[in-house]
């Protein structure tokens, strides 16, 4: 999405720029500039309407419940002494 939005930002910025700098009066290409303009700015729009979007799906989730407990002390490890570099001398 982050990159999405950068590029459209860059073409909004760049068509936008060749206009100004005489495109305006290029009656070829000026429409299609401003169309493509128009193109990157739905994407941001877009884009935009997703982020608005995420915080209602969060709540949407199921609620997490959580309970307390204790860790005990394991006196015989379900795993092998070796693991994490410690050895037991036999």
């Amino acid at each position: 999405m982050f990159r999405t939005s950068c590029y459209a930002l860059a073409g909004i910025i760049g068509y936008s720029d060749t206009l100004l700098d005489g495109a305006l009066e290029d009656l070829k290409n000026n429409r299609n500039f401003v169309e493509i303009i128009r193109t990157n700015a739905v994407r941001l729009s877009d884009i935009a309407a997703d982020l608005l979007i995420l915080p209602s799906l969060n709540r949407a989730l199921t609620p997490v419940n959580r309970t307390s407990f204790r860790f005990a002390v394991c006196s015989n490890p379900p795993w092998p002494p070796s693991i994490g570099g410690a050895v037991r001398a036999t």
